[in-house]
């Protein structure tokens, strides 16, 4: 009687995570489509939230679902499916200009998924350099001030606050990622194009909006995963 259970209860585990794992395949192509339409229209090049809820699938996902969410979302996308910027579906788009951006995406989110468990590839010394130079200014502080309470005080909760340590290592898969997608993107257009106009079109003109994007997903992700102790 307790092996069938055991059996039983086997079978309903297993039944239990490929449900799970596909609850979160469908809810990550959904989250791709949706993110794809908030976007500002450049030529040839539209500036698009996909790359941000790319890089929050490889946080989240692990590898393989990463991969399979992605890839997903650009077969739904070439069967016919508005998933794309603007709406746009088909094969000609995935073969357009922005092809390279798309195939970098699928490859960039099973990367960050496997760099973001590794701390020496997450630079997480960045957080412990942040905390010692921060340490340091406050004894400073409290040897001037004279005062039990130094006049840092009111840092030193947000130095101890765990959020620095969780801000640099998802900063560093973020431009990991957005040097990946770049880095297809650019070899794709330079097809359409000299390879000067797609470094420029395809990169140099993302930059400004590719940091302010890193670094407001990167401080909410961080400041979320902290609250949630995750």
């Amino acid at each position: 009687m307790r092996e069938l259970r055991n059996y039983y209860s086997s079978d309903y585990n297993l039944l239990f995570k490929k449900y799970a794992s596909l609850s979160q395949i469908i809810f990550g192509v959904l989250a791709l489509a949706a993110s794809s339409q908030l976007s500002i229209p450049l030529k040839p090049v539209p500036i698009t939230f996909l790359t941000m809820m790319v890089s929050m699938i490889g946080l989240v996902y692990k590898p393989y679902l990463a991969f399979a969410t992605v890839g997903i979302y650009l077969i739904c996308g070439i069967c016919g499916l508005p998933v794309f910027s603007k709406y746009n579906y088909g094969i000609e788009y995935v073969m357009g200009a922005t092809g390279g951006y798309l195939v970098g995406c699928m490859i960039t989110a099973p990367i960050i998924s496997i760099i973001k468990n590794r701390p020496l590839l997450k630079l997480y010394f960045c957080g412990q350099f942040v905390r010692r130079c921060s340490a340091q200014i406050r004894n400073k502080l409290r040897v001037r001030s004279g005062f039990e309470y130094p006049l840092s005080y009111k840092f030193t909760h947000i130095s101890e606050s765990n959020i620095s340590q969780k801000f640099w290592p998802v900063a560093f898969c973020c431009f990991i990622g957005h040097i990946i997608i770049y880095f297809f993107g650019i070899t794709w257009l330079s097809q359409f194009m000299s390879l000067n106009n797609a470094i420029y079109n395809g990169f140099i003109v993302f930059i400004p909006s590719g940091i302010v994007k890193i670094v407001i997903f990167s401080y909410l992700f961080s400041y979320t995963k902290s609250k949630a102790q995750i």
